[in-house]
Parts: structure tokens; sequence; C-alpha cells
């Protein structure tokens, strides 16, 4: 049988690994908000430079090819920003799994908690998992589409008669996020 004193040890042991894998598992979530903000802010700099260059081009028909693809590029994340913010969903994850709330990760690493918990419902949906597959294999996404974004651009020469689009170069977008 223990005596007291070893029993005490044991807990005390026991305590302090607990708040190292939370203290780590803290510091796993800082690291990965780290690098899904960089990824992000990467991302829209580049999304930026495309719209800017596309602003600049003389007004008529080559102006509106130019928005569209950069319009496609804006909704459809890149997959370093998805597969980075993925990352950070499962490190909220797995801290909450270890007793660490979402107020206590935004406080110790200065991340908005709205931020950890898109991270960490996207992490958990199946959408995200598919969004990740398809970025990483570069294939369009058929089904149901990622944050909650439906867009539908018709190409040149892909119109039918009796399309309700027909005649028209209006991109129609429909969802919430």
């Amino acid at each position: 049988m223990a005596s007291a004193r070893e029993i005490r040890a044991r807990l005390r042991k026991k305590d302090d690994d607990d708040r190292r894998r939370r203290e780590d598992a803290v510091v796993a979530v800082g690291h990965a908000a780290a690098a899904a903000a960089g990824a992000r802010s990467a991302n829209d700099a580049v999304l930026r430079e495309k719209v800017e260059a596309a602003l600049r081009v003389p007004e008529g028909d080559a102006r509106a090819p130019r928005l569209r693809e950069v319009f496609e590029a804006a909704l459809a994340d890149s997959p370093s920003v998805v597969r980075a913010e993925l990352a950070a969903g499962r490190a909220v994850l797995a801290a909450e799994a270890m007793r660490v709330t979402r107020v206590e990760l935004a406080e110790l690493t200065e991340v908005r908690v709205e931020d950890l918990r898109f991270w960490a419902q996207m992490a958990r949906s199946e959408a995200g998992a598919a969004a990740a597959f398809v970025a990483s294999e570069g294939q369009v996404a058929a089904g149901k589409p990622v944050a909650g974004y439906s867009v539908v651009l018709p190409r040149a020469g892909q119109r039918e008669e009796g399309d309700s689009m027909a005649g028209s170069d209006a991109s129609a977008v429909a969802g919430n996020r």
C-alpha cells in the first residue's frame, strides 16, 4: 500500500504532466494560428495585386474576363490557406480536448475567438476535410460549397437557349457565411 507521501508525489507528477500538455497545446495553437494568418495574408496580398492589375486593363472586353478570373480566385481559397486553417482548427480541437477553453486560447495566443471558432468548425466539418482534399488535388469541387458560398459563373460558349443567364454577363452568388 502506498504512503501518503507517495500518493501526493504521484498526484503532483500527474498535475505537472497535465499542465505541461496543456501548455504544449496552447503553444501549438499559437504556432498554427500564426501560420494560418500568414498564409491568409499572403493569399490576400496576391489577390489584391491581381485585382489592381485587372483594374488597370483598359475599358472594354478585356476587363470582364480578368475581373471574373480574380473573382473566382477570391472565392476559392488557395490550398495552402485551407491546409493552414485546418491545421489551426485541429490544434484548437486538441487544446479543447485538454480542457483549454477558447477564451483561454484567445487570451494566451492573442488570436480572436471568432477565428478560433471558425478554424475549429472547419476542422470538425466534413466540408472542411473535403475542401482540403479537393484543394490539394486541384480539382473542382462537386457538391456542397465550402464556407457557405455557391458561385455560378458561365463561361463563354457554354450558355444554352432558355438559360436564365443567356444574354447576360451576370454572375450569381448565393449563400451566407
